[in-house]
């Protein structure tokens, strides 16, 4: 078993483990520090003990995370692992009941290809329970297919899939075959007096006479000019603007906007919270305006590569399409609608986070006490009668029976590779009916052919023994 050590309230933990392990790719951003906290956080209310695992090799690393927070208090209690390599990863299975992967645009194609799939739980074993809490694919469709076929494979091995975006649940079931549930994003399970807590140790540079704030991921558009218009709108003579590109670099805006470089997460939560209007082309500047009960107003640029999906299924939901803004000529009338219902919005928000509520915690009470019932209520099959079903054989024979080794050579069928084992074909591995099998072949290339040649048959319980045994 692993020392898994770290500072707590003045004491060492030791050897702790953990109900849950919440997968997530740990970045400079606003919007990604503030979904993980919101997930972690919730699901430790919640009464569980939480592991966060950052599979994310660059960008932030050792304790730079740390650095988006004025107070370290709001994450003392964090316990979290970085991603060293592949084999530390695998000790993840010897310290948590079950996986969760987190929020935001994990499952777009570049992100994925970022962590070399680790993001899709191939480190994680057949014997845990793999579960997806409102991920994104960012896009309606998943734009890369040679990684897709990959990505196919991992995701047919989680027990259950929710997504952030309605399209999601049609992209899942049209180019995975899967089917997933959509549910509300993190940041709305939690109570919003946490967020208010926060914000009030973020006031030391918010203006104290009435002002818009914006939130801004991408300055190439009409930004400036829709909050010049809202402070007109607002009859304020102040805004205050967060520039994602100042978080990373004080230095790389020269305009004539007045920013907040290098702002913080509680300094972020108070800039909204104390504005008299938001403009924002980011969805979790969308989420904080909806939670602090603001006017907002989203800018979108059709030719942004983060996609419209993560804005339509939200403010469809809260029939508040007419608050997106797709250019200059759509600003006048944007700033002619009225201020928006929230008795309204909050009863649609509230039905809608007791369901993905429901959805979250009956999904970690399954996971918790999944024991690999989809192996020891079906029947384990190999496939590869070769060097690594030889190598492999005892160990997995001391764990589970072995009747049948499923090969694509025909002159092994009907041989016995080891006593009481039968060699079959891939025709008579459809009639055992329901099956688990265990892919015992070395090569990748190989093993992924096999792994499809499965899906093609029907059978969505597979795993590879690199996976299995680890």
């Amino acid at each position: 078993m692993m020392n898994l050590c770290h500072q707590h309230n003045g004491g060492m933990e030791v050897n702790m483990f953990y109900n849950i392990g919440l997968v997530v790719m740990m970045n400079d951003g606003i919007g990604n520090g503030i979904v993980n906290f919101a997930l972690y956080h919730f699901l430790k209310e919640s009464g569980y003990t939480v592991l966060m695992i950052n599979v994310l090799k660059t960008q932030v690393s050792g304790d730079g995370w740390k650095e988006q927070y004025v107070d370290l208090l709001d994450v003392e209690n964090t316990f979290w692992r970085d991603n060293k390599g592949r084999k530390e990863l695998l000790k993840m299975n010897q310290i948590c009941d079950m996986f969760l992967l987190g929020s935001d645009q994990l499952l777009r194609a570049g992100f994925v290809k970022v962590t070399d799939f680790d993001i899709c739980l191939p480190w994680v074993n057949s014997l845990k329970y793999k579960a997806a809490y409102a991920v994104s694919f960012g896009s309606d469709t998943y734009e890369d297919e040679k990684s897709r076929k990959k990505l196919d494979f991992f995701l047919h091995r989680f027990q259950r899939l929710s997504v952030r975006e309605k399209s999601g649940v049609d992209l899942l079931k049209r180019q995975f075959g899967l089917e997933g549930d959509w549910v509300l994003d993190p940041t709305f399970l939690c109570d919003r007096k946490h967020y208010e807590k926060m914000a009030q140790k973020g006031l030391s540079r918010i203006p104290k006479r009435k002002y818009v704030a914006a939130y801004l991921l991408d300055m190439e558009g009409f930004g400036e000019a829709v909050i010049r218009a809202a402070e007109k709108k607002c009859g304020v003579k102040e805004h205050l603007a967060v520039l994602e590109s100042q978080i990373r670099d004080k230095d790389s805006y020269s305009g004539s906007m007045n920013t907040m470089p290098e702002a913080k997460i509680e300094e972020w939560l108070a800039l909204i919270e104390n504005s008299e209007f938001v403009i924002t082309d980011s969805f979790h500047g969308l989420c904080f305006s909806l939670i602090f009960q603001k006017n907002f107003l989203v800018i979108f640029d059709k030719e942004c590569w983060r996609g419209n999906a993560r804005f339509d299924s939200l403010l469809s939901l809260l029939h508040l399409t007419d608050r997106i803004v797709y250019s200059p000529e759509d600003l006048a009338d944007a700033l002619e609608l009225p201020d928006i219902d929230y008795s309204v919005v909050n009863t649609i928000l509230e039905q809608e986070k007791d369901r993905s509520i429901r959805w979250l915690m009956d999904t970690v009470h399954e996971g918790i006490h999944f024991r690999g019932e989809s192996v020891q209520e079906t029947q384990l099959v190999l496939w590869g009668a070769g060097n690594c079903f030889s190598r492999n054989y005892n160990r997995i024979h001391r764990l589970y029976p072995i009747q049948y080794v499923c090969d694509g050579n025909p002159l092994k069928w009907g041989t016995h590779p080891k006593e009481g084992v039968l060699c079959i074909s891939s025709e008579q591995l459809k009639t055992l009916g329901d099956v688990f099998v265990l892919i015992t072949v070395d090569h990748p290339g190989v093993s992924l052919q096999i792994a499809n040649m499965l899906l093609d048959m029907g059978i969505q319980k597979m795993d590879h023994i690199e996976n299995w045994l680890e």
